[in-house]
């Protein structure tokens, strides 16, 4: 008797040969099926011959999943429903895997005619059924059977497409793993899909653990209920599925729920977008409505996703996540699963593809941007030879080991870590109290440590290590791909000027100091540049001028400067060469309110200029910097400790050069008056002497006030120029440049002076200061440089103002220090280095002015036309000066004489020198008995010199004031730098012999005897223009009042004055003014040894008596001749503005060249003496 096979029990009719069944086996049949392997078992059911038999399977296991109403289970039902969600999983997330998928489609070609299917002929099933190739069309045949027969049960009489997943990795050609069904959407392939690696948060598709839909991801779970809910008759054409999802709504949470109800048609079309096959609206569907997939234009929300960084700014588009390099095992959510403890070995520690295009490691079909170790870590640490001033700058807290101090480095962070964390966050801590960012010190090397705060109080912790380079001939290079860093030595450094944090509202100028000095074999052809960044927006570099190259390590220099112009707030500074890159952050220091009103004046003099400050309602003091007001900051300690380390012999000769150059191309960083760094300063500018003054030229850059000069031997170079107040700017613009960077220099300080003492910029008060005998053109000149530089650093301010020199000084007197002139009147004599100021006062009312270009120069100057080596001065104290230091721990200082006096001539210069070593901190510190003023005062043969220069003044003044039938003065006040060769006249601080002297001049020139008059000296002569500026209320009256006093006593033999006579400089050159001059100056030379008989030199002075009347047939041989000289250099001032009346006396012209040959005649005359001994 014959046996039927079947798996199903229950059934007992015969059945002979192949026939046709009448219906599918029902679910009573199909639950009554035994599988002999057990419910736990893991080899696919296989069907032969259709695959649309397995996806009759893939129905039934839903259908054995939706009775048991247990979704979680380990049967095959169980995995053919994993591996089912697992295909549509794919189909969801096929923009992201096109480089593992292939989406292949087959056109069934089923039609309706007349109530009957049929099969187009040119579709893919109907090529088959038409084929020539018997087995190709048995299958064509066989395929429709299938689909005719169950059309009902399968949906397939509106099945249209099917399409089917090709992995493309796979062992054969074409490796299909699933694709689309009508009766359960999807099915999945019965082979052994082992080989597919794709995974959707913990789930490898296709693997041994089976995830039902709730367990999935949330984006593909509403995917599936929006799919349901556009499709018409969901629930009739796909009842299994429709159970299967109404058993996985009672799992999920309850804000899912909610989302499934709001649901409806509209979501699926709005929310998913088409998938695409082979062309341009040839789209997926099932059974007429099109299959859709996951957006991945829309900004994901990261709610899955426990690695996204915290970040504490505001970040553009997707914030990105920071993975594991090494073991993690909390448990965190990632990409809709759980962080896996072997993920870590995926994550890569550098990836090439932009951020935006990168895909989750583990997770590679998830676009989505995470940050690597090379995002955020340079692949290079740069060491410096020197450690990092962390009170100016953050050096990464760097722990040094106990015996190694000598270096620190440049931070390797990447400037990408400010898009999402600010400086703040780098400096502090994570929620564990250990630090954000650290480098360790190691045996082999450096460990950078990076700890970056994600989701719920927890971080990631990034680390490279940055080994020693191991070459000798070039830089090993770093290997990012398997994170191992190297670590090069460079020596460079920075400063900063200010170093302050302006408040808003208040416009920077800052100026940014590189100093290169790469010279070694290995990085001596690195070129360095700087980027600056806001903190706000750390993306994009400031827009600045090109920096200002001022030396060159490839020259002389050995160093390289480049002078960086900001005029934007910056928080970043990263600095790049040719090989390496490390980021720079300056610790600011913070504006304080503005809430102090400052008073500055200004004495810009020819050989010396100072400046001094009060605060309202405080006494006034010189221009300091402090401790507490440092304004510039630099990358290294400025102290002892650091030029020991920049001299360790293995950096080479001169790696202390970083530093120095510092000082001799940039400010101080300590001003005041216990340094040898202070006010007065000389008038002098230092640059490289290549600038081009037809281009934008700016101080602390192309230029700077060398305030160590005279004072240190630096072995760079810079061109000093001197004499800023009187160069001849009409034929040389450098000379013009020069002059507006010294001033712009002082401008930039007393900003900077304000801001970091709490001042107000709008209420900061300036006055400056200009001689009476100073043209009206270059008044001019000057006038607009201080207008356009006090606008531009004092924005909204209004108090700037000047005053003649003139004026300030009896000012201060009068209210200071009690000079009342209310009966007879008061001189004030403000001597400097280039004029000489004479205003006449009765009671507080300047009631006449004069002045004139005969000073401090003329008596150490060169006359006309002469050098140094007919210098008497010079030529005297020379050799002494270097015998007092030579031998001593001072002898550098010879060094600087002779340097010196080869680039530069003019005597004005030597005689500084020696008169700046008394101040010098060599001299001081090492207790060196050495003072040009001492030793002047103690010269009884050149002090004949300071008598004849003093007598000339007193007597001008005294012909003057009997001129203008004024009285004897009651006082004479002085002032001015100059006004100390007064002192040196007189012996000294006991001045009466010399005011004794003074009152037989005023009886020689009155005609008869002097009443007492009264001398007023204050210590420090030079401050004292300044100081009376300071007392100031009212200028505009000083200002209109000059020009109402102001007189010339020409100088001729009658004392005529200007304005009541009228002398043009047309008229000058005239004979007969030029002999009255000449007359009237050999008078006085005349009168001046006359007065040795009433007033013995020798006896009241100290004055060698010998050799008065060769003196004197020197001074009168050659009147006319240097009045004729003086007259030509007056002219060639004037530029041609000839037809006015003159501006200063022309009794000084010749006195001028006579007073210089005077001196160098006394020297002749005691070196034969010297000889004959």
């Amino acid at each position: 008797m014959s046996k039927i096979f079947r798996l199903h029990t229950g059934s007992s009719e015969n059945i002979e040969h192949w026939q046709t069944i009448t219906s599918a086996l029902t679910e009573t049949f199909i639950n009554s099926i035994d599988d002999p392997a057990g419910s736990t078992a893991h080899t696919q059911i296989t069907s032969i011959p259709s695959p649309f038999a397995r996806m009759d399977l893939v129905r039934t296991a839903f259908q054995y999943v939706n009775s048991k109403k247990k979704l979680d289970g380990t049967t095959i039902y169980h995995r053919m429903v994993s591996d089912c969600l697992d295909v549509a999983e794919i189909f969801f997330n096929i923009d992201a895997l096109h480089d593992k998928i292939e989406v292949l489609e087959w056109n069934s070609g089923i039609t309706l005619n007349g109530g009957q299917l049929d099969v187009e002929a040119n579709s893919d099933l109907g090529k088959l059924i038409l084929s020539s190739n018997p087995k190709h069309k048995l299958l064509g045949e066989t395929l429709k059977m299938f689909l005719f027969q169950d059309q009902k049960a399968f949906n397939f009489s509106d099945l249209k497409h099917c399409y089917l997943l090709n992995y493309k990795h796979g062992p054969e050609l074409i490796n299909i793993i699933g694709g689309t069904s009508p009766a359960t959407l999807f099915f999945s392939s019965a082979n052994d899909l082992s080989f597919v690696d794709i995974s959707f948060a913990n789930d490898r598709v296709f693997d041994n653990k089976y995830f039902p839909l709730y367990k999935r991801g949330r984006d593909f779970i509403k995917f599936f209920y929006s799919f349901r809910a556009a499709f018409p008759r969901f629930s009739e054409v796909f009842p299994d599925i429709n159970t299967y999802l109404d058993l996985t709504v009672e799992m999920l949470d309850d804000a899912m729920k909610d989302t499934i109800r709001a649901m409806d048609e509209t979501n699926y079309q709005s929310e998913y977008v088409e998938i695409v096959v082979h062309a341009e609206g040839n789209n997926a569907e099932i059974l007429g409505t099109k299959l859709r997939t996951k957006n991945y234009g829309v900004i994901p929300s990261g709610d899955d996703n426990d690695f996204i960084i915290e970040a504490s700014r505001i970040v553009e588009g997707l914030t990105p996540c920071v993975l594991p390099n090494e073991p993690f095992n909390e448990p965190l959510k990632y990409a809709g699963g759980t962080w896996q403890r072997n993920y870590h070995e995926n994550v890569p520690y550098a990836d090439d593809r932009p951020l935006q295009e990168r895909t989750l490691p583990n997770q590679t079909h998830i676009k989505y941007p995470y940050l690597t170790v090379s995002d955020l870590l340079e692949p290079y640490l740069i060491r410096l030879p020197y450690p990092i001033d962390n009170g100016k700058f953050f050096n990464g807290h760097y722990e040094f080991k106990a015996s190694e101090k000598d270096h620190g480095f440049a931070l390797p962070v990447k400037k990408n870590f400010f898009e999402y964390f600010t400086i703040a966050d780098l400096q502090g801590t994570v929620a564990d109290g250990k630090k954000r960012f650290e480098l360790q010190p190691l045996p082999a090397g450096v460990k950078a440590v990076l700890r970056i705060p994600i989701k719920n109080n927890r971080y990631i912790q990034f680390t490279r290590l940055y080994a020693y380079n191991q070459f000798h001939d070039k830089i090993q290079k770093a290997n990012e791909k398997e994170n191992q860093g190297i670590i090069t030595e460079n020596q460079f450094t920075l400063a900063i000027y200010p170093f302050i944090k302006l408040n808003p509202g208040i416009n920077p100028h800052y100026r940014v100091l590189l100093v290169d000095r790469d010279v070694q074999p290995l990085t001596k052809h690195h070129h360095y540049s700087l980027n600056f960044f806001d903190e706000s927006n750390p993306g994009k570099p400031l827009q600045l001028q090109l920096p200002r190259l001022r030396s060159s390590k490839d020259q002389a220099q050995g160093v390289t400067t480049k002078y960086h112009i900001i005029e934007n707030n910056f928080s970043l500074i990263e600095i790049s060469n040719n090989n390496s890159t490390g980021l720079l952050i300056p610790l600011f220091k913070a504006q304080p309110v503005a809430a102090k009103s400052f008073k500055f004046a200004i004495d810009f003099g020819t050989t010396n200029t100072h400046v001094e400050y009060k605060v309202i309602n405080e006494d006034a003091k010189p221009f300091d910097i402090t401790e507490k007001d440092v304004q510039v900051g630099t990358l290294h300690s400025p102290t002892e400790e650091t030029e020991i380390y920049l001299k360790n012999p293995k950096l080479g000769f001169g790696a202390d050069d970083i530093i120095n150059i510092i000082k001799e191309e940039f400010c101080p960083f300590i001003i005041n008056q216990s340094t040898q760094y202070k006010f007065p300063q000389r008038t002098i500018i230092g640059d490289n002497g290549s600038f081009n003054p037809n281009e934008a030229n700016f101080a602390l850059a192309d230029f700077n006030i060398p305030f160590w000069y005279l004072k240190e031997d630096l072995r760079l170079s810079s061109e000093i120029t001197p004499n800023l107040k009187w160069v001849d700017f009409s034929n040389d613009a450098r000379l013009a440049r020069r002059t507006k960077a010294f001033l712009k220099q002082l401008f930039l300080m007393i900003r900077n002076k304000v801001l970091l003492n709490g001042g107000d910029l709008a209420a900061t008060e300036i006055v400056w200061f200009y001689p009476s005998s100073m043209p009206k053109f270059r008044r001019d000149f000057f006038q607009k440089s201080w207008e356009g530089y006090y606008h531009r650093y004092f924005p909204n301010a209004a108090k700037l103002n000047k005053m003649s020199e003139s004026f300030a000084p009896f000012y201060y007197y009068y209210h200071k220090e009690n000079v009342r002139p209310h009966d007879r009147p008061a001189v004030s004599i403000d001597i400097g280095g280039g004029t000489t100021d004479i205003v006449i006062y009765h009671s507080e009312n300047p009631i006449a002015l004069t002045s004139f270009t005969f000073a401090a120069n003329a008596i150490f100057g060169d006359g006309y036309g002469n050098t140094s080596s007919y210098n008497g001065f010079v030529q005297r104290y020379e050799g002494k000066i270097k015998e007092a230091l030579s031998g001593t721990s001072a002898n550098q200082l010879i060094n600087i004489y002779d340097n010196l006096k080869q680039k530069n001539s003019s005597s004005v210069e030597l005689i500084e020198f020696f008169f700046s070593l008394e101040d010098n901190k060599l001299i001081k510190d090492n207790k060196i008995p050495l003072s040009f003023s001492n030793m002047l005062a103690e010269d009884n043969d050149l002090k004949l010199v300071f008598i004849f220069f003093y007598a000339a003044i007193v007597y001008h003044v005294a012909r003057l004031m009997k001129a203008k039938h004024l009285p004897v003065p009651e006082y004479i006040t002085f002032s001015g730098n100059g006004s100390k060769v007064v002192k040196l006249a007189g012996g000294g601080s006991d001045l009466s012999s010399l005011l004794d002297y003074t009152k037989i001049i005023f009886e020689d020139v009155y005609e008869t005897k002097s009443p007492s008059i009264e001398f007023r000296f204050f210590k420090s002569p030079k401050e004292i223009t300044c100081k009376g500026g300071l007392e100031c209320t009212n200028f505009s009256r000083f200002e209109r009042l000059e020009q109402d006093i102001k007189t010339v006593l020409i100088g001729s033999e009658s004392p005529q004055l200007i304005p009541d006579v009228s002398l043009h400089y047309t008229q000058i050159e005239n004979q007969e003014v030029i002999n009255s001059v000449n007359k009237e100056v050999a008078t006085f030379i005349d009168r001046f040894f006359s007065w040795n008989t009433k007033f013995n030199y020798y006896q009241n002075f100290g004055i060698n008596p010998k050799g008065q009347q060769e003196y004197k047939d020197l001074l009168t041989s050659k009147i006319k001749v240097d009045l004729i000289s003086g007259i030509k250099e007056k002219l060639k001032e004037t530029h041609d503005n000839v037809d006015i009346n003159i501006e200063e006396t022309l009794f000084f012209y010749p006195v001028a060249g006579a007073i210089n040959r005077l001196a160098y005649k006394i020297h002749n005359n005691l070196q034969v003496k010297t000889a004959m001994i």
